[in-house]
């Protein structure tokens, strides 16, 4: 053997040794497993079985909860509002004598609403008045998507999403 061999015993790179950046380090490894879960995470957004089913329960809370703001809001004013609403979607209207039902201008209800893309409410277009006493008629409203269905429920002052087995629908009025 000679003698810079000797010398190295197996640390030399050029010798064939094993070199210090060969393999992974944990920050590598960490990282690796983390860009994996991001794209797991992200696939699974994009192929939602039940998609359909989770944008309807969502727009019906959301339908109920502009409803019993609406509520709180006439009962707290002592002004009527109203709900109208056509296939597609939804606003909240206060009235005006010289106007008539105008978009309200309130916070949280000033904007129309439109529904995602393939959910509809199942009534042919209307208007319920909100009314500062609470004694308005009572209201179904069915959102539909496909076959699957939610119904939102008023009853003067308070609104809610039917539950599962509860979902009748009367006559909207």
């Amino acid at each position: 053997m000679t003698r810079a061999r000797l010398m190295c015993l197996g640390r030399c790179p050029s010798l064939g040794a094993r070199r210090g950046d060969s393999g992974l380090t944990l920050i590598e490894m960490l990282a690796v497993l983390a860009l994996i879960g991001i794209m797991s995470g992200l696939a699974l957004a994009v192929w939602r079985p039940d998609a359909p089913g989770r944008r309807l329960s969502a727009e019906a809370q959301g339908l109920a909860a502009r409803l019993a703001l609406a509520a709180d809001e006439a009962l707290v004013t002592g002004r009527p509002l109203a709900l109208r609403w056509q296939s597609g979607g939804y606003d909240i209207v206060q009235w005006d004598p010289v106007t008539g039902w105008q978009a309200a201008r309130l916070p949280g209800l000033a904007t129309a609403h439109r529904l995602a893309a393939g959910i509809v409410i199942g009534q042919a277009d209307g208007l319920l008045i909100v009314s500062p006493q609470g004694d308005g008629p009572p209201l179904d409203l069915a959102l539909q998507a496909g076959s699957k269905r939610a119904v939102v429920r008023f009853d003067g002052l308070t609104a809610r999403v039917a539950p599962a087995g509860e979902e009748q629908v009367g006559d909207a009025t």
